[in-house]
């Protein structure tokens, strides 16, 4: 049978920050006949993420660019409503690449099942890719020690506020970055930072680095890149390492600003290590499992802005660099009645 499908697709490249004007809803008919090994998801929930800014400026990445005309492409979570595969059944929940639609088919293969809980939506977020952003680049790349000191930027961000919590069960001391006062307070009280700083209203990010961090830095795990990261580098210590986690600051500038003070990886010894979290695939499992004990045990909060209605993807997107959000931006779509 025929469905109505609707699309969000690219409609031209974003000039700065990304706007509903850059992208256009369509609708058309989906036939849900299923060729051998694929399954029909109706798709529930859509992780909204700032690395889909740089998908849509043109620029071939890791991950190919999305051109005018394209559906934007996006992990969510949906319901698997027919299958033409043993390996899914009607009912699963399911995680892939599902895209800003109502409903998607695809190879069964491409997507992973999901247990059954009360809060699906955590699989987008603290147990899903920010979460083993998180995890991996402290743990496996940067490879934090108890008693060390931590830097940590967007700290009340999705992948942020995992990291800050991640290096507090680690013993270290926290300090976070974050764009207001009111996430700030929230990255010490609910988060366990030992300390956070709003960089909008700092007189410089060099000085409140500085401040905050007297004995110097032994880790950054930086999600924003330029004069930040530029900042820290300045701070520091012998040995210290440097996970590039993102680097938002310039997703929606023409010509972003370079980060300086390279000697200092040299005087210092400094490891830097940008990283892209899907290449780690074989460290999810156990990285998970570690997740999910200290998501049951207190030990990580998470918080999500939710917004309701696939016309809203735009708006999640935008929301991601004008600091509107507070905690990780999800947005869910309509449930219908099963097929």
């Amino acid at each position: 049978m025929a469905l109505s499908n609707r699309q969000l697709q690219l409609a031209r490249r974003p000039s700065g920050l990304p706007s509903l004007q850059d992208f256009t809803l369509t609708s058309h008919s989906l036939n849900s006949t299923l060729a051998a090994g694929q399954v029909l998801v109706k798709v529930r929930y859509l992780s909204i993420d700032p690395a889909m800014r740089v998908w849509i400026s043109g620029v071939k990445t890791y991950f190919n660019p999305v051109n005018p005309g394209d559906l934007m492409p996006s992990l969510g979570l949906g319901e698997v409503l027919q299958s033409a595969s043993d390996k899914l059944q009607p009912g699963d929940l399911v995680r892939g690449m599902l895209g800003w639609q109502d409903y998607a088919v695809c190879q069964a293969s491409d997507l992973q099942r999901l247990p059954k809980d009360n809060n699906p939506s955590q699989h987008l977020g603290v147990l899903g890719i920010n979460g083993l952003s998180a995890y991996i680049g402290l743990v496996t790349i940067a490879k934090i020690k108890e008693g060390e000191t931590v830097l940590i930027s967007t700290a009340a961000g999705a992948v942020g506020s995992v990291a800050v919590q991640i290096a507090k069960v680690k013993g270290c001391r926290v300090v976070g970055i974050a764009g207001s006062d009111e996430k700030c307070a929230w990255v010490c009280r609910d988060l366990g930072a030992d300390a956070c700083f709003n960089y909008k209203t700092v007189t410089s990010i060099r000085q409140a680095i500085r401040t905050h961090c007297p004995a110097g830095l032994d880790v950054y795990f930086d999600n924003v890149g330029g004069e930040t990261l530029s900042a820290a580098l300045q701070q520091m210590n012998q040995s210290g390492r440097i996970a590039m986690c993102g680097s938002i600051e310039s997703y929606n500038q023409e010509a972003p600003k370079p980060w300086t003070n390279y000697s200092t990886l040299i005087l210092k010894n400094v490891m830097v290590q940008g990283f892209i979290v899907m290449n780690y695939a074989q460290e999810f499992s156990g990285a998970l499992t570690q997740l999910r004990t200290w998501l049951q045990a207190g030990k990580i909060k998470h918080r999500e802005e939710l917004l309701e209605g696939l016309e809203n993807c735009p708006r999640g997107l935008r929301m991601l660099f004008t600091g509107e959000n507070k905690g990780k931006v999800i947005v869910r779509l309509e449930p219908t009645a099963r097929l």
